[in-house]
C-alpha cells in the first residue's frame, strides 16, 4: 500500500473510532440508513474494510483441479475442459 493509502486508511479508522465513541447503547440495534443493516451492521462492515486495508488476507493458493466435461447439448460428445 502506498503512503497516502495508508494514511487514508489511518484517518478514516480515527473517523471511524470517533462515530463508534459517539453510538450509545440503546442504537446499536437500530436500523441504519442502509436497508436491512442494523447500526452495528454498518460499524461491522466499516470496520472489517479498515482493517483489511491494512492487513489484507491471504490468497488463497492455487490448486489444480481435475479436467471438467462441459455440459453437451444433445447429440453431442463430452469435451474435457483443460485447467
Amino acid at each position: 500500500m502506498t503512503r497516502a493509502g495508508l494514511e487514508s486508511a489511518r484517518v478514516s479508522t480515527v473517523q471511524l473510532a470517533d462515530i463508534v465513541l459517539q453510538v450509545d447503547e440503546s442504537a446499536w440495534e437500530l436500523p441504519s440508513a442502509c436497508p436491512g443493516w442494523r447500526v452495528i451492521d454498518v460499524i461491522a462492515h466499516l470496520g472489517a474494510l479498515a482493517h483489511e486495508a491494512v492487513e489484507p488476507p491471504h490468497a488463497r493458493p492455487l490448486v489444480a483441479e481435475e479436467p471438467r466435461a462441459l455440459p453437451r447439448p444433445a447429440g453431442r460428445r463430452a469435451t474435457r475442459l483443460e485447467p
